[in-house]
């Protein structure tokens, strides 16, 4: 599995394992199928997997992975209905098949049912006399992704430590369990140095400076606000640089932090698969509104959105351009695209910005009530108290 980072938040998804599908290698007819469907499904024509798949199944309906095989051919060409159907076949067929419940564990995770993900990453573990072939090593693998997934960042930690200990894909895992323990909810400055030691351990086991895992913790850490750190990896990532494009991308992160927005900005362009790295963009349009260019960020934030997403984060950000530019009509309707977002994790801040844009836009009864509904929560906030006050007092005046 490879990892992927998330907008602004610096948040990680992992992403799907490569279905490894199962195989004994005999010669009957079924077997020779299933084997010429195993060979078509790896190299991505999964529609071809299927009819060979089918055609096993057709041979020997009495093998349980047959079946299951056509449930990850069918989810890979986004049927989960008919993925389901030939779980349940499969299902059936035998209950003791460690890679029927690994299969029907991708199918929960593809639908976001992670409780039953879970059950089956588990009943697939359990079946498993001793963990000693790939697919125990996947299924573990998913089922921590599962845990992370479902909100389980400490159990996460425990599964990842269980496939550290087996040594099995090391430099991967260390990362990943650095994640899980940033993910805990009582992080404390002893779990945070473990995940830093973690992060330590990924880069070593990777060896030969792995660009793509330093510039992927310099980006986690510097969303952590842990500057030091962060431009120690960056720093580390230059120097693995295999080619101009990452030196330009890392020396675009070094020029941002030193204020040299200009220069970040030369240097972003010139990388190619920019619009594939998240945290590039965020900091290419960061650059150009530190450097008042909001015209220039306002456009590399639309993208970012119509790249990467909706993330609230982002959205924000391009009100705070928009406003900027006193395009407040354009803002107002951003930051209430971001509040209608269950996940938005900056609330406080696009609803202050939100009574910000409806000042601006002469809106003051509408910035009046969006502030009564903030204070409500965040009844602390000075700022929004000092503000509330200039409010009442402007729509008194306007009533008499």
């Amino acid at each position: 599995m490879r990892r992927i980072l998330s907008g602004l938040t610096a948040l990680f998804i992992l992403a799907p394992a490569v279905l490894t599908l199962g195989g004994c290698g005999n010669d009957s007819a079924a077997e020779t199928s299933n084997r010429l469907g195993e060979e078509a499904f790896a190299k991505g024509r999964y529609d071809e997997a299927l009819v060979a798949f089918e055609q096993a199944a057709s041979e020997d309906g009495t093998v349980a992975k047959y079946y299951s095989n056509q449930a990850l051919a069918y989810l890979k060409l986004g049927d989960d209905e008919a993925a389901m159907e030939q779980l349940q076949k499969a299902l059936s067929v035998s209950t003791q098949e460690k890679e029927v419940y690994r299969a029907l564990g991708i199918a929960y995770m593809q639908q976001g049912d992670y409780e039953q993900a879970l059950e089956a990453f588990d009943n697939a573990t359990n079946l498993a006399t001793l963990i000693t072939d790939p697919v125990d090593y996947d299924v573990l693998e998913y089922r921590a992704e599962a845990q992370m997934l479902y909100n389980k960042p400490i159990a996460a930690s425990e599964t990842y430590t269980a496939l550290i200990g087996l040594k099995w894909n090391l430099s991967e895992n260390y990362f990943r369990r650095a994640m899980a323990r940033l993910a805990r909810p009582d992080l404390d400055d002893e779990i945070r140095q473990a995940a830093l030691d973690d992060f330590t351990s990924a880069v070593d086991a990777a060896g030969d400076g792995d660009f793509a895992l330093l510039i992927d913790i310099y980006y986690i850490l510097n969303g952590m606000g842990d500057n030091d750190h962060a431009m120690e990896y960056v720093n580390r990532a230059l120097e693995a640089a295999r080619n101009d494009s990452e030196r330009n991308l890392a020396n675009g992160e070094i020029y941002y932090f030193h204020g040299a927005y200009q220069d970040a900005i030369k240097a972003f362009l010139q990388v190619d698969d920019l619009w594939e790295r998240s945290g590039a963009c965020l900091t290419l349009a960061a650059s150009y509104a530190d450097s008042g260019d909001y015209a220039g960020a306002a456009e590399v934030y639309e993208k970012c959105i119509e790249t990467f997403g909706s993330d609230v984060r982002l959205l924000n950000e391009l009100a705070v351009c928009e406003i900027e530019q006193e395009k407040y009509n354009l803002a107002i309707n951003h930051l209430q695209q971001a509040t209608a977002q269950v996940d938005s994790m900056d609330l406080p801040k696009i609803r202050w910005n939100l009574v910000i844009a409806y000042e601006k836009s002469g809106q003051d009864e509408l910035a009046y009530a969006t502030l009564t509904s903030y204070l409500e929560r965040y009844p602390q906030d000075r700022l929004a108290i000092e503000e509330y006050n200039t409010l009442m007092e402007k729509l008194s005046g306007q009533s008499e």
